[in-house]
């Protein structure tokens, strides 16, 4: 397990979460009769697409999370899915987030991210 952990506040927008597992399999077309396929790797990729609302002091917390913590979101955290409720070793692809305001008096932020744990 990694040795820091992803903020417990927050709320996960599920209307704008998505997981993609990343392609496993090699297939191969044949001449006649059924196409060929096989696993390629015993482990899977799993990207997802997440987005947080955070009130305006958690923003400010969590950006002190993602740039001191998590070293500008460059490394693996503990991340409690909530599709299964199981931690696993997670991070955040390329480092990047996105924060939006969701009003004009900055109360609230819609972050964005696209994590990725291995399964």
């Amino acid at each position: 397990m990694a040795t820091i952990a992803f903020p417990a506040y927050g709320t996960v927008m599920t209307r704008e979460f998505s997981e993609t597992p990343a392609q496993n399999v090699h297939r191969t077309e044949m001449e006649a009769g059924y196409a060929k396929q096989a696993r390629r790797s015993s482990t899977n990729l799993v990207q997802m697409s997440i987005k947080y609302l955070f009130t305006n002091a958690e923003y400010l917390t969590f950006k002190t999370w993602y740039y001191d913590t998590a070293d500008a979101g460059s490394l693996f955290f503990d991340w409690e899915s909530p599709v299964d409720d199981v931690t696993r070793d997670t991070r955040i692809v390329n480092g990047t987030m996105t924060g939006i305001p969701v009003n004009a008096h900055f109360s609230h932020w819609y972050v964005s991210m696209t994590f990725e744990h291995y399964q």
